[in-house]
C-alpha cells in the first residue's frame, strides 16, 4: 500500500526573483514540498505571459504522466496525487492580469489547486475575479476580526472542493505587517518549523526597513548581483535556494562571489549618486480646523461680512449665513525627489536605502544648487535648516521603476517639508506602466525605451509623471 510520501507531487511554484522576501517564499514552500518545480519569475506582462505558458504546459505534461501511470498499473486509476499551482509574492496588476487568470482557469479545469499568497496590496474587483480561480491569501493590515469572519465565509465551489477567499488578520497580522514568508508559513502550517521560523524572520527585516534590526547575511545584494548576468542567474536556484532550503543560509560559493559582487556594487552605486538628479515639486497644502464660532474667511460665499451693513440687514434672519466655525489656511509645500539610475547587477533597494540616508549631504546640497531651475515646479532650498529627501526613484536600462518615501518617524526640522503620510508610493507607481506596491515602496516600468532614447528621455517621463500626480492630487485636496 502506497503512503502519502509517496503519492505523486504535482507541485509548481512560482515565487519573485527579485528581493529575499520571494527566493524565502519558494525556499519556505520547498521545505512543505521537497520534490516542487519552482520557477522564479518578475513583474511584467510579458513575464505573465511566461507563467501561462508554464502552467499550461506543466498541468498538461502532469495529466500525460498521470494517465501513462494510470495505464500501466502504476498507480490506481483513481489516484492523481497532489495537483497544486502556487504563485507567491506577486502582487496583480490591472494591465497584466489576463494572461495569468487564463492559466489558473485552465490549471482549475484540470483538476489543480491553485494559491496565490501575496502581503501586496490588491484591487478589490481583482480579488473579486481572482477568488473564482483560486484560493487567496492576502494580507491586509487594516482588517479586523469583523471583517476575516465575513470573508472566510465567503466560498465558492470548484469542482468537490472548498476554495477559500481569505484575508488573513490574526491580531499579530493586525498589529504588525507581514511579508509573504510569513503567510507561507501560517498557510501551510510550518510555524514550528526552525528553520522556517528563521526564514521568516529574515524576509520581514528585509522587507520592513522599521523593523527590529538584527544581523543577517547579505543576501539583497546576492540576488542582484546573480540577476544582473544571464551567467549567473542560475545560481539563484543552484547557490540561494537550493543550500537556504536545506537549512544553510551562508557558504564559501557565496561568500566568493559576494566579494567580487560588493567592490561593483559600491562603486555602481557611488557612480549612481553622484550623477542623480533632485527635483522639487510644490504643492499647496489646505488645512481646516474648528475656530470657535468666529469667521475669519473673508472670502467665503457664506459670509456675511462679504455683504454691506445694508445689504446684511436686509436679508431675512431665517436664511442669514451663519458663522462659519470652520477657518480654512493654505500653505506651500515642497516635495524633495531624487532620481537615480541603477546598474542592472545593483538592488535598487539599497542604492534608494542609501540615497534616503543622505540627510544634509553636499552631494545633495551642491545637486540642488546645480537643478534648481531645472522644471518649472522648482524651488531653491537655500533658505531651508536641513535637506533631505522625501522621494527617491531609480530606473534601469531596461526600465525597472523603484520607488521609496522617506521613512521618518518625527516631523522634519525643515518647516517646508511635505507630509510624508501624502506620499503614497503605491498610488504613484499606478501612474506608470503596470506600477503598483505599497505605501511605502512601489515598482513599475517606464515607456521610455532608455537604451535607446536615454537617461534624459527617462528622467523627463519621471519628471512629467510626477508633476501630474502632485496636480491631480492637489486638485483633489481643495475639492474636499
Amino acid at each position: 500500500m502506497r503512503t502519502t510520501e509517496d503519492r505523486i507531487k504535482d507541485v509548481l511554484i512560482f515565487s519573485h526573483e527579485q528581493d529575499v522576501d520571494g527566493l524565502l517564499s519558494a525556499a519556505v514552500l520547498r521545505i512543505k514540498y521537497p520534490s516542487s518545480e519552482i520557477v522564479l519569475t518578475n513583474y511584467g506582462f510579458d513575464n505573465m505571459v511566461t507563467i501561462k505558458d508554464k502552467i499550461v504546459f506543466f498541468t498538461e505534461q502532469c495529466d500525460q504522466l498521470t494517465r501513462r501511470r494510470q495505464s500501466d498499473g502504476s498507480i490506481a486509476k483513481e489516484e492523481r496525487g497532489e495537483r497544486i499551482i502556487i504563485i507567491a509574492d506577486i502582487g496583480v496588476n490591472e494591465d497584466s492580469h489576463g494572461p495569468v487568470y487564463e492559466a489558473l482557469e485552465i490549471s482549475r479545469q484540470r483538476g489543480f489547486f491553485n494559491i496565490w499568497i501575496d502581503h501586496h496590496p490588491w484591487p478589490e474587483d481583482m480579488k473579486e475575479k481572482f477568488s473564482k480561480v483560486c484560493e487567496l491569501v492576502l494580507h491586509l493590515p487594516g482588517l479586523t476580526r469583523e471583517k476575516k469572519e465575513i470573508t472566510e465565509g465567503q466560498k465558492i465551489r470548484q469542482d468537490d472542493k472548498q476554495i477559500r477567499f481569505e484575508d488573513v488578520a490574526t491580531e499579530e497580522a493586525n498589529n504588525n505587517k507581514m511579508c509573504t514568508t510569513e503567510l507561507c508559513i501560517k498557510r501551510f502550517a510550518l510555524s514550528n518549523n526552525p528553520d522556517a521560523k528563521i526564514l521568516g524572520a529574515i524576509a520581514h527585516r528585509t522587507d520592513f526597513p522599521d523593523s527590529t534590526r538584527f544581523p543577517i547575511p547579505p543576501l539583497t545584494s546576492l540576488i542582484s548581483y546573480y540577476l544582473g548576468s544571464k551567467e549567473l542567474s542560475q545560481k539563484l536556484y543552484s547557490v540561494i535556494l537550493d543550500s537556504i532550503s536545506q537549512g544553510i543560509l551562508w557558504n564559501i560559493p557565496m561568500q566568493k562571489d559576494m566579494i567580487e559582487a560588493a567592490r561593483l556594487i559600491d562603486e555602481s552605486i557611488a557612480k549612481s549618486i553622484e550623477n542623480m538628479v533632485i527635483r522639487e515639486f510644490l504643492f499647496t497644502i489646505i488645512s481646516h480646523k474648528d475656530n470657535g464660532g468666529k469667521n475669519n474667511d473673508s472670502s467665503s460665499p457664506s459670509s456675511s461680512s462679504a455683504l454691506s451693513p445694508q445689504q446684511a440687514s436686509a436679508v431675512p434672519p431665517e436664511v442669514r449665513p451663519k458663522p462659519s466655525s470652520v477657518l480654512r489656511t493654505q500653505s506651500e509645500r515642497r516635495v524633495r525627489v531624487a532620481i537615480a539610475k541603477a546598474d542592472s547587477f545593483v538592488s535598487r533597494s539599497i542604492l534608494l536605502g542609501r540615497i534616503m540616508d543622505m540627510t544634509n549631504d553636499n552631494i545633495l546640497r551642491r545637486n540642488i544648487a546645480e537643478n534648481k531651475d531645472s522644471i518649472s515646479l522648482s524651488t531653491t532650498a537655500s533658505d531651508t535648516p536641513a535637506v533631505a529627501i522625501d522621494l527617491a526613484i531609480s530606473y534601469t536600462d531596461d526600465g525597472k521603476l523603484s520607488i521609496r518615501r522617506a521613512n521618518r518617524q518625527t516631523p522634519s526640522e525643515n518647516t517646508f517639508a511635505f507630509p510624508i503620510e501624502l506620499l503614497d508610493c503605491g498610488k504613484i507607481a499606478a501612474t506608470f506602466r503596470e506600477g503598483g506596491g505599497h505605501p511605502g515602496a512601489a515598482g513599475g516600468f517606464l515607456k521610455t525605451n532608455v537604451k535607446e532614447k536615454g537617461d534624459r528621455a527617462a528622467i523627463i517621463e519621471i519628471e512629467s509623471t510626477l508633476q501630474n500626480y502632485f496636480e491631480q492630487l492637489e486638485a483633489q485636496k481643495q475639492r474636499k
